[in-house]
């Protein structure tokens, strides 16, 4: 099992009305077993980059908001409500992500990455794709750090919002209660 699961990111400006998403976008680079996953293309300024620019705010959500569901439910037949909170690219928010997904098996993280068809005709690429056992305390860590970053970034640029905060407090209680880690 490899324990490497690593979000790497980089502050970048942008210009959008939503302050949240203003302070947070980022260039993010996600690394699984080794593998630069976010690796992508870029056809229109033809170039290939290691890191997708993408709004660290609505991924952090996501991976909190999902949280439970990502690290103790197996996969259960693909269903819509399943990849909505298995699947990176479930996010949205106008962004183009990667084709991520993550199934539990209660004690270990199976994170999968699809890279983007060479016939597609999307202006972002993925590069690379792999198929990696995680160990969810490393996942668990990652995320969490990740998201701190996030939580961090906001109160720095004086962002009002208490969302992600009280996701983040919420989940280190149920962590805490081992009848909710059961449960």
């Amino acid at each position: 099992m490899s324990n490497t699961f690593a979000i790497d990111f980089e502050w970048l400006e942008r210009f959008t009305p939503d302050e949240a998403e203003r302070v947070t976008f980022a260039d993010i680079k996600i690394t699984v077993g080794g593998v630069v996953i976010t690796e992508l293309e870029d056809v229109n300024a033809k170039t290939i980059r290691p890191a997708a620019r993408l709004s660290a705010y609505a991924m952090a959500l996501w991976l909190l908001g999902n949280w439970w569901r990502i690290v103790r439910e197996p996969e259960r037949g693909l269903s819509e409500s399943w990849e909505m909170s298995h699947r990176l690219g479930a996010i949205g928010q106008r962004f183009l992500w990667p084709d991520l997904s993550f199934n539990s098996d209660g004690s270990a993280l199976l994170v999968r990455m699809n890279a983007t068809p060479p016939s597609s005709r999307q202006m972002v690429r993925y590069l690379n794709g792999v198929c990696e056992v995680v160990s969810l305390a490393a996942f668990e860590a990652t995320v969490l750090s990740f998201v701190d970053a996030v939580i961090g970034r906001l109160h720095s640029m004086s962002c009002k919002t208490s969302l992600l905060q009280d996701l983040r407090e919420n989940i280190v209680e149920e962590r805490s209660n081992p009848l909710s880690v059961q449960w």
